[in-house]
């Protein structure tokens, strides 16, 4: 099963940032059994979110000659929960080291979860 879990770009500035939401919504099939009763998005589908975000700006970059594919993950945090009904914004920004990776931070309505979370390290990879 494919998920696409970007369901709106609301901001491109190529080879620097990229922006988009995630709804969160309870009909997402992930949500039946994370967790019963309790549904809340699974932190590994809010990184493949920011994963396929990061693929959107590799690709316009690059005029949709380059995607993104991880590489590793040195850090990542996260400081809430992601609940049926929340809007998660997500925000990809490119900085310059020894290879080229990407930062990112996310936020939901109200600044109430999700503050901040980093993401070092990813490498781009070349699809021909």
């Amino acid at each position: 099963m494919r998920y696409l879990l970007v369901d709106h770009i609301t901001g491109v500035e190529p080879d620097k940032s990229i922006r988009g939401v995630k709804n969160v919504a309870m009909t997402e099939d992930f949500l039946e059994f994370h967790f019963p009763r309790n549904p809340i998005m699974p932190g590994v589908m809010v990184l493949e979110a920011l994963a396929q975000l990061t693929g959107w700006l590799s690709a316009v970059s690059s005029d949709f000659e380059q995607w993104f594919v991880i590489g590793n993950i040195r850090q990542c945090k996260y400081y809430g929960f992601a609940f049926p009904g929340d809007q998660v914004e997500l925000e990809v920004s490119v900085f310059i080291g020894e290879t080229p990776s990407i930062s990112s931070s996310k936020a939901l309505p109200e600044e109430i979860t999700l503050r901040r979370s980093k993401f070092r390290k990813l490498s781009v990879a070349n699809i021909k």
